[in-house]
């Protein structure tokens, strides 16, 4: 009897575990504050409900932190899309959008063809508390890829509301 009930329970997490949206399941865990590697970039990732997300990057170079970047994560119909807009003072550049392509619990790859570099746009989650981000195409007819390294640091929103 007792070997039935942990079957039956085992299969049921198991079940229960695969019908998770990989999509949410990655965005959720990406949800905090984060840094990259020996720079004044930070990120914050939020989820703003309804299946979307939105990333704040910030600099903090100057005297006063800026925000350099907008991305806004979601869903349009049965796609994932990725809207990123680059913020300057007077100079905001029109969003680029990327169409996700893979996406898994680990990692979730955005791409763009049309576009000039980068093409490609892969995020995958190291552990809970590090992720890489790859940038990667084609520019001026060679390949190009780079990478960045951001580590999860406490929440600066922490406390806010």
């Amino acid at each position: 009897m007792y070997r039935s009930f942990l079957l039956i329970l085992i299969v049921f997490t198991l079940v229960s575990c695969g019908s998770s949206d990989p999509y949410l399941h990655f965005m959720d865990r990406m949800c905090g504050d984060w840094e990259f590697t020996g720079t004044e970039i930070k990120e914050h990732w939020e989820n703003i409900g309804q299946g979307a997300y939105q990333v704040d990057v910030v600099s903090h170079a100057g005297w006063e932190p800026e925000q350099v970047q907008r991305i806004d994560i979601q869903r349009e119909g049965d796609k994932v899309i990725y809207t990123g807009t680059i913020l300057r003072e007077h100079n905001t550049t029109r969003p680029i959008r990327f169409e996700a392509t893979e996406i898994s619990d680990t990692h979730i790859l955005f791409q763009n063809v049309a576009q000039e570099f980068p093409q490609h746009i892969r995020y995958t989650l190291i552990h809970a508390d590090k992720f890489r981000v790859s940038i990667s195409g084609s520019q001026d007819g060679r390949t190009r890829e780079q990478e960045f390294v951001y580590y999860r640091i406490a929440s600066e929103h922490a406390g806010s509301d």
